[in-house]
């Protein structure tokens, strides 16, 4: 809590690493190797309304439609006990070639997975 009684707005980018990386680590295939990985482009959110409780909350994850090289996850942090919305947030990530720092193919699994197969 800060000094508002309500939970600062960066803990609510805490919360959104927390939980894509949590989304990427439950994936059943592997999505980065030694060559590429997936970096942050674009991080967005809709305050909905404040934290001021102590609670646990619950960040939800889902992916959209996949570009080339990139995907837009679209998070919900609600309230564990009473579901409460909270916010609202996209982010955005590319999967870039470690060395060269350029942007790469969406790996397979990230694809299917957006699709829903």
């Amino acid at each position: 809590m800060d000094a508002l009684g309500h939970v600062n707005n960066a803990r609510y980018f805490t919360y959104l690493e927390e939980a894509r990386l949590r989304w990427f680590e439950a994936l059943p295939e592997p999505w980065y190797d030694e060559s590429s990985g997936p970096v942050l482009a674009r991080a967005s959110c809709d305050f909905r309304q404040p934290i001021t409780t102590t609670g646990d909350v619950v960040v939800t994850t889902r992916p959209g439609m996949p570009g080339n090289s990139s995907i837009t996850l679209h998070s919900d942090i609600s309230g564990a006990e009473d579901g409460v919305l909270y916010a609202r947030a996209e982010v955005v990530v590319v999967w870039v070639d470690r060395e060269t720092g350029k942007a790469r193919p969406l790996p397979d699994s990230i694809r299917r997975l957006a699709a829903g197969d």
